[in-house]
């Protein structure tokens, strides 16, 4: 970095250190408001970055990639948070380049290929048929090398001003994740499915394996005195790739896992986080960090007590909150998990999830981490529910269908020709459950035609109720949470929620619970934040 960049480093310091500027920009703000409550708390605030993937340094400032939810930001050494505006059809970034003139490169895991920013803020999408990329550098001589997951796991060359790939430079590598480029062009190339680290030479072809035997490498970096390093993201680990004498692969740093990417900004050295959206900065290297970034929910789908704590789902993890901790317990893919939504109890250190993308039902056991599938097949499950009979209840949103899996894993339907069901709750043997695109909530009972309940809502999304409680349904696009009494009439409990599902999302439920003391938990899929609200 050049001295300017280092200045405006210290300079941002001195400011945290000062308590001036310091905090997340003005479109994080939470302004949730009770209109029939007698108290409301903030459990947790809204996340200022939900998964924090590549990084890249410019000017002083840390650039992040969030794939979870389409979106890039800019972090100030404060911890400031601000957002960079995208094109339409912007998705999944993955990992991000400067060259010298200030172009800004994104790599995106989805069909996208490489996106192209100049320093005025015009994008320029680069070779569109590319899909599954890991990671992207920018060589000493202005070239992009992008890793890509696709076809076996290559290394492309790529045109830096209209996204051709002039050459294939390596085939065959498995997935290749966030690489980094030496000074004189030589690559250094985590191998995810290996669990390797290899140099490769892009000029020579010559290769050579600097480190094997890791859990889940995905990205490689330097740090301020020259050294090379490696992220492991199932462990949390970042070791040394000296590649010879008796420190190679010593550990240097231990973090939660999820660990995503590394960047030296002058002579601190930041390292994101993409299950908690956390960023950690060390200034020096590699002592004790400061948290640049505080943890935080990414999307949050689910949400369940478990005493007085909760239990949530994020699409990135299962988390648990105590207080106004966040402790991460199952990780989603490196514990044979697929990103959870849906999220329902019922057994001690037992939850059942919904996987979207996957079609799939799974059991997770929390305390061991293990998760076993128990059904597949299906088209966008989102919300499940465990009755009392020990049965599964799912919401098949994609093909319009409530289902449940009884003995044997059998899936019955219960309910068909519906619009789109996303929420779940249950009334004694009746199933109820909420259609965002009709406005309507809908009573259901094996064998009977679904009853109305209630109708000309504003997107229903969320539904939970209890015992001697009301129904209470999370409105997604008024942001309002209504208390619906057994007699039909209805009070709004709280407004000015952010419920909406993040960009280009297809539909997705509102995490809402009762705790025994009868206080709602709500969470938000569009900025992470929980709150909690006890009812008049």
């Amino acid at each position: 970095m050049a001295r300017s960049d280092q200045e405006v480093l210290e300079a941002e310091l001195a400011r945290a250190q000062a308590g001036v500027g310091v905090g997340i920009s003005a479109d994080l703000s939470h302004s949730a408001r009770a209109s029939g409550t007698r108290r409301i708390e903030t459990v947790l605030a809204p996340s200022p970055l939900r998964g924090a993937s590549g990084l890249a340094c410019r000017d002083g400032q840390v650039h992040v990639a969030e794939p979870l939810v389409n979106r890039l930001s800019v972090v100030r050494a404060t911890g400031e948070v601000s957002r960079i505006g995208t094109p339409h059809g912007f998705t999944h970034p993955v990992d991000l380049a400067f060259d010298d003139a200030g172009v800004e490169y994104v790599a995106t895991a989805e069909a996208g290929g490489v996106w192209r920013r100049d320093p005025g803020g015009h994008w320029r999408q680069l070779a569109p048929e590319l899909s599954e990329l890991g990671g992207i550098v920018v060589t000493p001589a202005g070239d992009l090398v992008v890793a890509e997951c696709a076809q076996g796991g290559r290394l492309l060359r790529v045109d830096a001003h209209d996204g051709r790939v002039t050459e294939v430079l390596a085939n065959g590598l498995g997935c290749p994740g966030r690489l980094s480029v030496e000074d004189d062009g030589t690559l250094l190339v985590p191998l995810r499915e290996s669990g390797q680290v290899i140099s490769f030479d892009p000029v020579t072809k010559a290769r050579a394996v600097l480190a094997s035997g890791l859990d889940i490498p995905v990205a490689t970096g330097r740090t301020p005195d020259g050294g090379r390093i490696v992220l492991e993201s199932g462990t949390g680990r970042i070791l040394s790739l000296s590649g010879s004498g008796p420190n190679a692969g010593r550990v240097l740093v231990s973090l939660p896992p999820g660990i995503a990417d590394v960047v030296t900004c002058g002579e601190t050295v930041i390292v994101s986080n993409e299950a908690t959206g956390s960023l950690h900065a060390y200034n020096p290297w590699p002592t004790k960090p400061r948290i640049l970034v505080k943890s935080g929910l990414v999307v949050p789908g689910g949400i369940v007590f478990d005493g007085e704590d909760l239990i949530v789902t994020d699409r990135a993890s299962i988390k648990r909150i105590r207080g106004d901790k966040i402790e991460l317990l199952v990780l989603s893919r490196f514990d044979g998990m697929p990103p959870p939504v849906g999220l329902s109890g019922g057994l001690p250190g037992i939850v059942w999830i919904t996987a979207p993308e996957e079609g799939e039902l799974h059991q997770v056991d929390l305390g061991r981490a293990e998760t076993t599938r128990i059904a597949s097949g299906l088209d966008w499950p989102t919300s499940v529910l465990r009755t009392m009979g020990g049965d599964l209840v799912v919401a098949e949103t994609g093909a319009g269908r409530i289902v449940k899996l009884g003995v044997g894993a059998v899936l019955y339907t219960m309910a068909s020709g519906l619009m789109s069901p996303v929420a779940l709750a249950t009334r004694g043997e009746r199933i109820l459950t909420a259609e965002p695109g009709g406005g309507r909530v809908l009573r259901i009972r094996t064998g009977e035609a679904p009853i109305v309940l209630a109708s000309d809502l504003a997107s229903p999304a969320g539904l939970a109720t209890a015992r001697s409680q009301p129904l209470y349904i999370a409105e997604q696009h008024k942001g309002t949470v209504l208390a619906r009494s057994s007699d039909g009439s209805q009070r709004r409990v709280i407004e000015g929620l952010s419920l909406d599902p993040p960009r280009g999302e297809r539909p997705l439920p509102v995490p809402i619970a009762i705790g025994r003391d009868g206080s709602i938990v709500v969470a938000s899929p569009k900025d992470g934040s929980v709150v909690r609200l006890w009812p008049y």
